[in-house]
């Protein structure tokens, strides 16, 4: 039986540890963006400014993550907009001391990381120049043309000859550390619990699932992590693609120790300790009485969405 990790643990704005870097880059493979804005300015000699913002959005439930984070680099700001939560750094300083030298000795390992090879030439363009020209700025454009989702409309019209630049292709995908698909984890990972009917009769099948979701254009990387862990596979779904394992066997003995080795640090920890519990039923077949089988679907009702958290 595994042991249950306990839920004492609270989950509040107070820092709780320090973050292994490995962990920080895995959780920004999932949840960060390298964003640049360019927008009209009257104070600009050329009418335009650039702003590059290094950016983490969160529900305010995993406030606690955030704050983590932003004690980890020691610059940045968090601010609040309804539910969610934004951790943003802004300043060119920050950024060029900081944020770019983590990423450069714990480097990005998703498809993100092209976003962030791009992100890094618009701050070099800016460095290098006191104040951009018109051929600077069509510069940044076109680098800007193949980050995220490219560019505005009001842009495509404001810089007609923009020729976006070659978008980098990721291939050294590789893990070097488990930390890594901790925090990556605790930004996109999922631990479910399925209950169905089984056909004419009363009995009820139960399935857990832990799964991980990419874009389409990981898949190579979801393949890699499941090489890693040594069990589940790879789905495609659309434009997504989903690792998933199924196996109760790999559950128990493969993806359970795991992340009790590497724990987990969001609230998501709360759902992989409900999944603990589920497993442990399961594991000694308690699901086939009415208590057992009551206890699963209390537990159910309380994860993921079902959870409620003052």
């Amino acid at each position: 039986m595994f042991a249950i990790p306990s839920k004492k643990r609270k989950f509040s704005s107070k820092v709780e540890s320090k973050l292994d870097p490995f962990w920080v880059t895995g959780f920004f493979d999932a949840e960060g963006s390298f964003v640049i804005s360019i927008y009209e300015s009257k104070d600009r000699a050329i009418g335009w400014r650039v702003a590059p913002e290094f950016k983490i959005t969160l529900h305010k439930r995993d406030e606690v993550i955030l704050n983590n984070i932003k004690e980890f680099f020691g610059v940045g700001t968090i601010t609040s907009y309804k539910y969610t939560l934004n951790y943003k750094v802004r300043t060119l300083k920050d950024i060029t001391e900081i944020i770019i030298p983590h990423f450069e000795k714990y480097p990005l390992i998703t498809q993100k990381k092209a976003d962030y090879e791009l992100f890094k030439q618009v701050i070099l363009i800016i460095k290098d120049k006191n104040q951009l020209d018109k051929n600077a700025l069509q510069e940044i454009v076109n680098i800007r043309a193949s980050l995220g989702w490219g560019l505005s409309y009001k842009l495509l019209n404001e810089f007609p000859n923009t020729n976006p630049v070659t978008r980098p292709i990721i291939k050294d995908q590789e893990i070097k550390n488990p930390f890594w698909l901790t925090g990556f984890t605790d930004g996109e990972g999922s631990f479910m619990v399925s209950m169905s009917k089984v056909n004419n009769t009363l009995k009820e099948r139960i399935q857990l699932e832990f799964k991980l979701t990419q874009h389409s254009r990981d898949i190579e990387l979801m393949k890699y992590i499941a090489l890693y862990l040594n069990c589940g596979n790879a789905y495609e779904n659309r434009n997504a693609i989903d690792y998933r394992v199924v196996k109760l066997s790999d559950i128990i003995e493969k993806i359970i120790p795991f992340f009790q080795t590497y724990p987990l640090l969001g609230i998501k920890y709360l759902d992989f300790s409900d999944f603990v519990k589920v497993a442990n039923l399961l594991n000694e077949k308690e699901h086939l009485t009415i208590e057992g089988l009551t206890k699963i679907k209390e537990i159910k009702a309380g994860m993921n969405k079902g959870r409620y958290l003052k």
